[in-house]
């Protein structure tokens, strides 16, 4: 809806008002942007870049081109919150700008979410600084280098596609483990080992909850064998709840007052 109310200059119409009154604000912003930035400035609606750090591509819902500024705005249609500080998927874009458009004096990034409930409000922008185009590109150039990784809590935080058998976090669960788990009385930890300890057995408490799924899809729905491990019905605990009553259906089937 928004691609096309760019790309025509005509109003946004569809079955859903909400949407329909949320495109209307953004548009409301990007002609206001157009405006600040004055001649020269041009609006592209789904622009794709190619991005030479990393070798891939992306898509920017708007970008905003003028003699002076590079300014990249992605829609979130969605409620929860996403940042627009250093954000990376936006940085990624702006690279990509760089490279099709040339350096620019300012380089701006925008969240657009109106249906984000955020302090700063729906639309959120960040003015991007030489050191965070620095900073986001020595990232991209480290995370190239072979076996450079360093596991730990923030691998469960942002996406990996080889984090379910990734050797190095594997071998950061094991090490940390010890930390994770006391298997003595607690109480003569210090504030700080405890601190660490919660830190650690959360980040692993998740990792258990995978394993122990991953393991339960193999057994049951692959027929594999783990060495070890088999699948256990569970047993239901069972407790009287009326006495009395168990009393009385005893005393019928001829217990005594001695048996019971």
């Amino acid at each position: 809806m928004l691609e096309v109310a760019l790309a025509f200059g005509i109003k946004p119409t569809g079955s859903d008002p909400d949407m329909v009154d949320n495109i209307e604000e953004v548009l409301e912003w990007i002609d206001q942007q157009v405006r600040l930035n004055g001649p020269g400035a041009k609006v592209i609606a789904e622009q794709e870049y190619d991005i030479p750090e990393t070798g891939e591509h992306g898509t920017a819902d708007v970008t905003i081109v003028s003699p002076s500024l590079l300014h990249i705005a992605d829609y979130k249609n969605g409620y929860v919150l996403v940042h627009a500080s250093k954000n990376p998927q936006l940085l990624l874009y702006l690279l990509g700008a760089i490279a099709k458009y040339g350096e620019r004096p300012a380089y701006r990034i925008t969240v657009l979410q109106p249906n984000g409930n955020h302090i700063d409000g729906p639309i959120r922008t960040y003015d991007v600084t030489p050191e965070d185009i620095t900073r986001i590109r020595a990232e991209i150039a480290a995370s190239f280098r072979d076996n450079d990784f360093v596991a730990g809590k923030h691998c469960k935080d942002t996406y990996c596609p080889h984090r379910g058998n990734c050797p190095q976090f594997l071998q950061w669960a094991q090490v940390n483990a010890a930390d994770a788990w006391y298997p003595s009385e607690v109480n003569a930890i210090t504030d700080e080992q405890l601190a660490l300890a919660l830190d650690h057995a959360e980040t692993l408490q998740g990792y258990r909850d995978m394993l122990r799924k991953e393991a339960m899809r193999r057994i049951l729905h692959m027929d594999r064998k783990l060495p070890g491990f088999k699948v256990v019905k569970g047993r239901m605990d069972r407790d009287i709840v009326d006495h009395d009553a168990v009393k009385q259906v005893c005393l019928t089937l001829g217990a005594t007052e001695q048996d019971l």
